[in-house]
């Protein structure tokens, strides 16, 4: 296409673009540099320019090129917008602020820029100013998958100051999630905070997210793989967010994490660098780890739970077993099991395995891989079903708990027809 025609746009774009996507951002430059010359309008090629050294976190020359858009264009919000994105990860947040608060009106009523100014809130950790312009913009865009996280995100982050300040501890920034859209309902709502889940990906934690759920969970962003998920509740989580068991570090994507050595997991601090220093995120993120374990256990020990553990392979019989066991040593809790549809379990239906123990079926798990990306392609109606149905079981054997067994065998599945709508 670009041989043909020179001077179209489409050609540069779209080849620049896949390149880029494929990690080959010097070839891509190179496509997009091309492409400055010999098309009469080079705008979109120039915004992809700049986004080619962003994706590779060079954020001077990300600001370099963020910062030309802005001179030749200066009433194009793109590059005020990339100018401030960019200072923001090089952690010069009043730098950030300043380039949109300068901004003409005209400008700043600018939806991406009104998103990056919250953005900048938040990785100020400043919750109370990022929960208002997020609520803001909830209201003008209640679909736009930025607000979406970014609200949740900061709305978390408000129960987590909360939570911190009975113990003097520091905020944390939050997760920056998938792309994920909220729907208003708040009977979903309500019946997704019912659960507490174990992993094994944040799948579940997005299900929760786009039912306008944000509770504060111990595992809810954390991979959890199964042996992992069962020696901690056989050992009561002993060790997990102790000092001389975890480490910090900072990931490939400029992230710190704790990594806890007790059970090998990868725990998100939400923190990117220059947001914070290592050992104080550290002393703060950790203690938190410990205040949410005992908080988790003590609900455990008291009964009563709804565990939600999506395994990334069906799980042997023997492991199974161990994992529900030690949930249920610990207290009288329900373990719902979400698996793929095998075939013989149709999507939306339950299967109890023993009094306590079901699985969940799902058309499929997620991340799948899409054109060579991993993608959240959740089933979200599907989620919703099941943990209904889930929810209507867990209430009745609670009755059975209290007043006696219903006569009936195990291994039966259930589906929407043995539960009322609401």
């Amino acid at each position: 296409m670009r041989e043909r025609y020179p001077a179209n746009v489409l050609g540069y774009l779209r080849a620049g673009i896949y390149l880029r996507d494929l990690g080959a951002y010097a070839e891509a430059d190179a496509l997009f540099e091309r492409g400055f010359s010999n098309c009469v309008d080079a705008r979109p090629l120039r915004i992809h320019h700049a986004w080619s050294a962003f994706y590779r976190m060079d954020w001077d020359l990300a600001l370099q090129r963020w910062q030309a858009l802005a001179h030749d264009m200066p009433m194009d919000p793109m590059g005020h917008g990339g100018v401030a994105l960019s200072l923001l990860r090089m952690g010069k947040f009043k730098a950030a602020r300043d380039t949109i608060a300068m901004l003409p009106s005209v400008l700043t009523d600018d939806i991406d820029l009104s998103i990056v100014m919250a953005q900048v809130a938040s990785a100020q950790q400043d919750w109370t100013v990022a929960l208002a312009l997020w609520s803001a913009l909830k209201a003008r865009v209640p679909e736009h998958e930025k607000v979406v996280r970014g609200y949740g995100n900061a709305l978390q982050q408000v129960s987590l100051m909360m939570l911190d300040e009975s113990q003097g501890v520091g905020s944390e920034r939050p997760p920056e999630r998938q792309s994920i859209v909220a729907v208003d309902n708040p009977i979903a709502r309500d019946l997704m905070m019912r659960f507490e889940s174990f992993g094994d990906n944040c799948e579940f934690g997005l299900v929760q997210r786009h039912f306008g759920a944000e509770p504060i969970g111990l595992l809810r962003w954390t991979d959890v793989p199964a042996e992992q998920l069962a020696r901690m509740l056989e050992s009561r989580f002993v060790g997990l967010g102790e000092v001389d068991c975890s480490q910090i570090m900072l990931v490939g994507w400029g992230e710190y994490f704790i990594m806890d050595q007790a059970f090998g997991l990868g725990i998100h601090t939400w923190v990117n660098e220059h947001e914070g220093d290592a050992a104080d995120i550290f002393a703060r993120q950790t203690r938190r780890i410990r205040r949410l374990r005992d908080e988790l256990l003590e609900l455990l020990e008291e009964g009563g739970q709804i565990v939600v553990y999506r395994p990334r392979r069906r799980l042997d019989e023997m492991l199974r077993q161990r994992i529900f066991k030690a949930l249920r040593a610990i207290g009288c809790n329900t373990l719902l099991l979400v698996e793929a549809e095998d075939g013989t379990n149709p999507p939306g239906t339950l299967r109890e395995l023993a009094p306590g123990l079901v699985v969940g079926y799902i058309s499929h798990l997620s991340p799948v891989p899409i054109n060579g990306r991993q993608v959240w392609d959740i089933p979200f109606d599907l989620w919703l079903e099941i943990c209904r149905v889930a929810l209507v079981y867990h209430d009745k054997q609670s009755a059975v708990a209290t007043f006696g067994p219903v006569v009936g065998g195990h291994e039966r599945s259930m589906e929407a027809e043995d539960i009322p709508e609401s």
